[in-house]
């Protein structure tokens, strides 16, 4: 379901030198992955679903291939791709370090904003870093609409007015629950979607034929941010 090369999978390239071949990239999942680094493997669609159904691939030929991968992936490898229901999911860092008892850089930041209620160059850091995802990741900058996940926090709403040179518009006063009661956190699937349908999304927004851009603050199941996605194509 996820996919960092930070923490996960830290060397996904296998070395095989053979006659056609100098070696593999191996991921577990191809979309969301190929999409993102399609353009810097030279093409699209550049990683295949293996045949067997494990796992997807991509074949480097030559060593100036490869050479030019290995220099361009590495601001990527921050990136945690997120294989769900969404059509192009990807977080922007782990909150967390795995094994570690730490947070990393981003994780950090959030907690202090969300948790904490500081700001200043914690809430600074996730705007830069949002700003330059934005700019940096094909699709996303190009969405008709943005909505941030509807929440009591309004972090992604702080960011999100923070942002500029896009051209999308922001429709989260728009999508709002009609009649939260209740937390979702720490509870069963089954439970949480009830709670979920209990809430009555309300969507005061025509997004038929547009493409929105969903930003939530934290993503751990991801139910919540795939139960809208799936109310807005519905």
């Amino acid at each position: 379901k996820r996919f960092n090369m930070q923490y996960f999978q830290q060397n996904p390239i296998n070395v095989v030198n053979r006659e056609g071949e100098i070696a593999w990239l191996n991921v577990p999942f191809a979309e969301p992955i190929n999409a993102i680094l399609s353009p810097l493997l030279g093409g699209n669609p550049s990683i295949y679903s293996r045949k067997t159904g494990k796992g997807a691939a991509h074949c480097f030929k030559t060593q100036e291939e490869l050479n030019r991968f290995n220099k361009e992936i590495e601001p990527y490898k921050e990136l945690v791709f997120l294989r769900d229901c969404l059509d192009l999911s990807v977080s922007l860092s782990m909150y967390d370090i795995p094994n570690d008892g730490g947070r990393t850089e981003l994780g950090e930041a959030e907690c202090q904003v969300k948790y904490y209620n500081q700001g200043g160059e914690y809430l600074q850091k996730l705007i830069n870093k949002t700003q330059y995802w934005l700019e940096k990741l094909p699709y996303f900058k190009l969405a008709d609409y943005v909505c941030c996940v509807p929440t009591e926090h309004p972090v992604m709403s702080q960011i999100l007015r923070q942002l500029h040179g896009f051209d999308f518009e922001d429709i989260s006063q728009n999508v709002y629950w009609g009649n939260k009661n209740d937390e979702i956190k720490n509870k069963e699937t089954r439970e949480k979607i009830a709670l979920l349908n209990q809430f009555d999304l309300r969507i005061d927004a025509n997004v038929k034929g547009k493409t929105v851009l969903l930003l939530d603050d934290m993503y751990q199941s991801g139910l919540t941010l795939q139960f809208i996605a799936m109310k807005m194509k519905d």
